[in-house]
């Protein structure tokens, strides 16, 4: 009989069902780390991030008022909205781009998410508007599989560096 080569894919009995989306996440890269994602969907996915230094928080009136700045919030008036600094993301079906880790964990899950809801909903169009439709994204192995197809790599790019090309030579004084 032939050998059956192991492997290397999660299969039912070899995820553990109880992790939590990050902590999978986390087993591939950190926070900090860029990462390459693609997106796999046939239409455009857009999400919001707001980056971890987007707030300072500090106290006033003697350690009795804290104060957040850095977040949306309205005027003293409470006429208008002052913008914060949530940054708004877009990556279009089939492309792949290169973001930060915490950005990217915002990326992959709310894109599984979205194509479990879109299998789910394909598998029973025809649901009753009484009824709870169940998408179940804690389905272990179909994490797995997901993240598998959505995180490329980490990547490890070189800003401000040259690029190779050498600067344009002066012109000779005749």
């Amino acid at each position: 009989m032939p050998q059956v080569k192991k492997t290397s894919k999660p299969t039912a009995g070899s995820v553990q069902e109880s992790k939590a989306f990050r902590d999978r996440l986390r087993d591939r890269y950190d926070a900090t780390d860029y990462v390459r994602v693609i997106n796999i969907d046939d239409e455009k996915f857009d999400w919001q991030y707001f980056p971890s230094a987007g707030e300072d928080t500090y106290f006033t009136d003697n350690g009795t008022v804290r104060v957040t700045e850095g977040r949306q919030s309205f005027v003293k008036a409470y006429s208008e909205v002052m913008p914060g600094n949530e940054q708004l993301w877009s990556i279009e079906a089939g492309d792949s781009e290169v973001l930060i880790g915490d950005n990217a964990d915002l990326f992959i899950e709310g894109l599984y998410k979205k194509l479990v809801a879109k299998q789910r909903i394909h598998d029973q169009p025809n649901v009753s508007e009484t009824q709870v439709r169940k998408f179940n994204w804690t389905d272990g192995l179909l994490q797995e599989q997901m993240i598998d197809k959505i995180f490329v790599g980490i990547e490890r790019p070189n800003f401000d560096e040259p690029r190779g090309s050498k600067a344009p030579k002066e012109k000779q004084r005749a």
